[in-house]
Parts: structure tokens; C-alpha cells; sequence
């Protein structure tokens, strides 16, 4: 319908002044949809005391059967869980304590086999000629040696025993 001022807006304004208008309008459209600066910043926020220091909870009946009912699950659980993996873990420690024992071997050959040396050093003529002179030691006579004879049947040793 037309009325007079839709016929004065549309004969008497200017392009511009439209064309402002539609400018205004496009803007404030756009600005309905912007976010704000601070979210919630129209909304008032009202904090109210409660004190629930006097409230008790009611008792539930099925909660403490419930609760058992769940740590003896947990607990069944746990016990099958470490059934499951007692024997990885079983055989983990029994390879760590194989290669300790290995280790402990190789040592205990390097260890034998310096004492093997020692002896060896320690044993020789030389060595004992040398020992022997030190500590005054004396060859013993030739009538004094009683040789062994392993031949014997009759239990003793020597040919003196007898």
C-alpha cells in the first residue's frame, strides 16, 4: 500500500541517504551476530550461601552391599591378574639371576685360575729350595726315606711295618 511516506522517502530523498540507511541496517545486522568482548558480560551472577552443615545424608541399604560386592570383585580380579603373569615375572628373575650366576662363574674362573698360578709358583723346585733355605730346612737322609709300596695286599704300606 502506499502511503504518504513511503512516496516522500521514494520522490523527495537522495540515493545516499538510502544507501546510508541500508549501510545501517547490513551493520547492525552483523553486530547481532559478533561475539562479545567478555562472554556472559549481560548476565548477573548471583552467589547465595548454603550452609548444609546440619544435613545428613540419608542411609542407603543396597549402597554397603554394593561396596562390598565391588572391592571383593577388585580383589578377584587382582588375584586372577597376577596368576595370569606370575610365571613372566617368575621367568624374568630367574634370567636375571642365570646371567648373575654366569657372571659369578666367569669370575670365579679368572679367580682359579690366578690361584692355579700362585701354586704353581709357589710349588716349584726352585721355589721350595728357596723356602726351604730360608726357614732352614735340611735334605733328609737317604736312610731316613721310607718309600711306599702300593703293591702290598696285606694292608700295610711300607716294608718296615712288618
Amino acid at each position: 500500500m502506499a502511503t504518504l511516506a513511503t512516496l516522500y522517502n521514494r520522490f523527495v530523498t537522495t540515493r545516499s541517504e538510502d544507501r546510508d540507511r541500508a549501510e545501517i541496517i547490513r551493520d547492525q545486522a552483523v553486530a547481532d551476530y559478533r561475539l562479545p568482548a567478555v562472554p556472559f558480560e549481560d548476565v548477573y551472577w548471583f552467589v547465595k550461601r548454603v550452609n548444609n552443615s546440619q544435613v545428613m545424608r540419608a542411609a542407603d541399604p543396597s549402597a554397603r552391599g554394593f561396596c562390598w560386592r565391588l572391592l571383593g570383585g577388585t580383589g578377584l580380579m587382582v588375584l586372577a591378574l597376577t596368576a595370569v603373569l606370575l610365571p613372566s615375572v617368575s621367568n624374568l628373575f630367574a634370567g636375571f639371576q642365570y646371567q648373575s650366576l654366569i657372571q659369578e662363574k666367569q669370575r670365579l674362573e679368572v679367580e682359579h685360575a690366578a690361584l692355579e698360578l700362585q701354586l704353581a709358583d709357589a710349588t716349584s723346585p726352585g721355589k721350595v729350595e728357596v723356602m726351604a733355605a730360608e726357614r732352614g730346612f735340611q735334605a733328609p737322609d737317604a736312610s731316613r726315606i721310607v718309600y711306599l709300596d702300593s703293591a702290598r695286599t696285606d694292608g700295610s704300606l711300607s716294608a718296615k711295618n712288618q
